[in-house]
């Protein structure tokens, strides 16, 4: 028998109070375990969408507005536990009502995991311990391992990429390439320092001309979705491929080698011509191994 103690829990500081003595998630290994979230906000007793009489008795309820409420904890569970949306491996679903909510919450989850098919599974239940219509409990991956995110080819070459840390960001680096994936979780996490997004846009194929192209290439992630050509400006433009079903970025070698270049200026810019999701990200791109 392993005398590997578990890991402590994790509490949310922005998620509604657990209503017992558990924590919001609890880590084990690379996998990320949460407790079952309701619609419920922080330091309030008032549910989203729900009305109760002087008695605490539902009068009315907005299915609607719970689920959205509910995965909005969610998310910031994931987020504050060092995880994100997009890592969700499976949900189970608990509903107080199957034939009239369901439908509701089947069309809503479809929205929210466009990108992101977990497995799922749900119930209905006689009632949950407060007066809400649905709980989520999910698991998902956690940490920066080559096995928490996915076994990641090259989009160039097809070799398997090696994974490569920054703090708690994680990228995929191809050796023979020099080429460059950052998942869409990652990439949240390059960009939450800033409190602010990344700025790109979509370049036209039909008339993109680089010196350094290499044409459209298949993203790692999504296999048969083809990456669109996007820029990104850092003082000099950047180009990039980014996957609109996933979110992951890849960067080639060339452009990498701008970065490299272009930082060097960035860090005696002064701030006031360089937003801080840029200058940020460039200094992330610059610090990776090589």
């Amino acid at each position: 028998m392993s005398n590997r103690k578990l890991s402590p829990g994790i509490t949310s500081s922005r998620a509604p109070e657990p209503v017992g003595a558990f924590p919001h998630a609890r880590r084990a290994g690379n996998l990320l375990f949460l407790s079952g979230m309701g619609p419920r906000r922080r330091g309030s007793r008032e549910i989203p969408g729900v009305t109760l009489d002087a008695g605490g008795k539902i009068v009315s309820y907005d299915f609607a507005t719970q689920c959205k409420s509910v995965f909005d904890n969610v998310r910031t569970v994931l987020e504050d536990a060092g995880s994100s949306w997009d890592r969700i491996i499976d949900v189970t679903v608990f509903l107080t009502d199957m034939k009239n909510d369901f439908p509701t919450f089947n069309a809503l989850y479809g929205e929210a995991f466009a990108h992101n098919q977990p497995t799922r599974t749900t119930i209905e239940v006689k009632s949950l311990p407060t007066p809400i219509a649905v709980e989520l409990k999910v698991i998902a991956s956690v940490g920066d391992s080559l096995e928490a995110l996915g076994q990641v080819r090259c989009p160039q070459c097809g070799r398997a990429t090696i994974a490569r840390s920054v703090g708690d960001v994680t990228v995929h680096q191809c050796s023979p390439c020099g080429g460059l994936f950052l998942h869409q979780g990652e990439l949240n996490k390059v960009a939450a320092p800033t409190a602010g997004d990344l700025e790109f846009s979509t370049i036209d194929l039909d008339s993109f001309e680089h010196e350094d192209d290499y044409g459209p290439i298949a993203c790692p992630e999504c296999d048969d979705e083809i990456m669109k050509k996007v820029e990104f400006n850092i003082q000099t433009n950047i180009i990039m491929d980014w996957c609109p079903r996933c979110g992951g970025f890849w960067i080639g070698k060339g452009e990498l080698d701008l970065i490299n270049q272009e930082v060097q200026r960035l860090n005696e810019a002064s701030k006031e011509t360089v937003s801080p999701p840029m200058l940020w990200f460039a200094r992330f791109i610059w610090s990776l191994p090589r």
